[in-house]
């Protein structure tokens, strides 16, 4: 159900995934407005479900807080060290793995990832994330498209259905 494509640019493979905004290290605020809390599909070309729970941008760390609104905050020197690896660390991982240049990583997107669907004891069916989310390159997540419907949460069924 997602469309990306891998296209040559300046002589290199580069990821494309359309209809996702690019975070920039200053607007990183409206960025987290549109993105924090919203599905997004990650590790391409098999795109993994999940959920955006933060960004970061070198410098910032932007979450949800418990009203809904943005909880912004400054990165310390030991996080902004650990944004900077991890962000090497996904350009040579594509490049290694995928051969493909998803050039300068300066956002990340903490996502979880769906682990499965559970069915509740009254008999709807939730989503049911992993614990630990995944550090991912923002240039590499798509939250434009529409959820597998295998995937949507129901609600439990009337008692009469039962």
């Amino acid at each position: 159900p997602v469309s990306s494509s891998v296209c040559v640019d300046q002589g290199q493979l580069a990821l494309r995934t359309p209809n996702t905004p690019t975070p920039t290290p200053t607007h990183i605020e409206q960025t987290a407005k549109l993105l924090l809390g919203s599905a997004c599909f990650v590790s391409w070309p098999y795109w993994r479900p999940g959920i955006v729970s933060a960004i970061t941008n070198g410098e910032k760390r932007v979450t949800k807080d418990s009203q809904g609104g943005l909880s912004v905050r400054a990165l310390t020197p030991a996080e902004r060290s650990q944004h900077k690896e991890a962000g090497e660390t996904q350009h040579s991982q594509w490049l290694q793995r995928a051969a493909v240049d998803i050039n300068a990583v300066h956002t990340l997107i903490e996502v979880k990832a769906l682990n499965n669907m559970v069915e509740t004891a009254r008999g709807a069916l939730e989503c049911a994330y992993d614990a630990q989310p995944l550090l991912v390159a923002a240039q590499t997540v798509s939250c434009q498209a529409a959820l597998d419907t295998r995937f949507v949460t129901k609600p439990p069924p009337r008692v009469a259905a039962r």
